[in-house]
């Protein structure tokens, strides 16, 4: 398994960095998860010691998750990031109607999300 790769657009814009796409196996419980650069833009390849089983795999999209960040008196705080808390149905693999056939070549798949 080579790994996949492609672009997604929010609206017709980039989306931000941090957007997480969860890849589910379908009717398995292997999943892996990758997140988007600034551009939008998403890339995973896994090592040739740990290869992504091929087959078809359900796609969900959720926004960044908030991170821990250090306040400047040293306690950690969860900061959330801006934007939705979810894409409505892109945001479940079981309601978003994208999917990947993952195989032996790097696969694109860019995806558009539109509300």
């Amino acid at each position: 398994m080579k790994g996949i790769q492609g672009q997604v657009t929010i609206q017709g814009e980039p989306a931000p960095a941090g957007v997480r796409l969860e890849f589910q196996l379908a009717n398995e419980s292997f999943s892996f998860t990758v997140r988007t650069k600034e551009d939008g833009s998403y890339k995973y390849l896994p090592l040739a010691e740990a290869p992504l089983k091929t087959g078809v795999y359900r796609v969900a999209i959720l926004p960044p998750a908030a991170k821990t960040v250090v306040n400047e008196t040293g306690v950690a705080m969860s900061e959330k990031p801006s934007g939705p808390k979810n894409y409505g149905k892109y945001s479940n693999s079981q309601t978003s109607g994208i999917q990947a056939a993952l195989n032996d070549e790097v696969v694109t798949l860019d995806i558009e999300i539109e509300s």
